[in-house]
């Protein structure tokens, strides 16, 4: 260079890779629980059950090697030593894999940190029902009932790193500028965190409107399924649909099945 005073000349750098700093490596643990508790029983004529539960999971994704912004600029800007020196050239033909000058460890050292991204969700789920296969009875035989009740919460949590989610942010000491990520070369990202519940009731009619005993010509048997559910969500709305089926034994061995239903997701 030439025509440089004894002072110096300020630059600006406006691309640079620390690839001495080493690879970025990642630990991912995942750590997961559920238990239950049920009890049966009788009630008259009813058989009835209940059931409650809760399962939760945790992922800790962990990023070691990350490099701080502002502790980066810190120790860009040192008068000792320790201060990261980054006109210490790379190697030729190969800058992008190591660094044939690198710095000292103490020097890379304190900008150096682990960024760690935490998801949680849980399930929470409660049922009851209730069945008897003799509700009442017709000339075809027994009417069965199987009804029943469920409820379930389902949460969600992904906790970003403080460095990622605005807690500590990146000011340029030399714009001023502020930046809600201090991880270089990661965008900001905000912590999520979300829930619902759903409470549902269903039930369910075996009703059978002929047998072989009542000897009608051309029906061996015919019996009749119906059923129908409802669901509610506390983010969504209600929705409810039904089903009908039919079974017709024209003699032993033919059969004929029929079904029209609605169904939801």
């Amino acid at each position: 260079l030439t025509g440089v005073p004894a002072a110096g000349l300020p630059i600006r750098i406006t691309n640079y890779r620390p690839v001495d700093s080493g690879p970025r490596t990642f630990t991912v643990s995942d750590n997961m629980g559920r238990g239950l508790l049920g009890m049966r029983g009788e009630l008259g004529k009813f058989e009835w059950e209940s059931a409650v539960s809760y399962a939760k999971a945790r992922t800790d994704d962990n990023t070691h090697n990350a490099i701080s912004n502002s502790l980066f600029q810190t120790q860009l800007g040192l008068n000792t030593a320790s201060a990261y020196n980054p006109f210490n050239g790379g190697t030729q033909g190969d800058y992008s894999i190591g660094d044939g000058t690198p710095n000292p460890l103490s020097s890379i050292s304190p900008f150096l940190v682990d960024v760690h991204r935490i998801s949680t969700t849980t399930l929470t789920t409660w049922d009851g029902r209730f069945t008897t296969p003799q509700l009442f009875r017709l000339s075809g035989g027994n009417v069965g009932l199987a009804t029943g009740v469920e409820w379930r919460r389902e949460t969600y949590r992904d906790d970003r790193d403080s460095r990622l989610d605005g807690t500590i942010k990146y000011t340029d000491s030399v714009t001023g500028r502020v930046y809600n990520t201090d991880i270089m070369g990661a965008s900001a990202a905000p912590d999520v965190s979300a829930s619902h519940s759903v409470i549902s009731a269903y039930g369910k009619l075996a009703v059978p409107l002929v047998s072989p005993e009542m000897a009608i010509p051309a029906i061996r048997s015919l019996d009749l399924q119906i059923a129908g559910r409802a669901e509610k969500y506390s983010d969504f709305g209600s929705v409810a649909k039904s089903k009908v089926a039919a079974l017709w034994e024209v003699m032993g061995g033919v059969r004929m099945r029929g079904s029209w239903s609605q169904s939801f997701r």
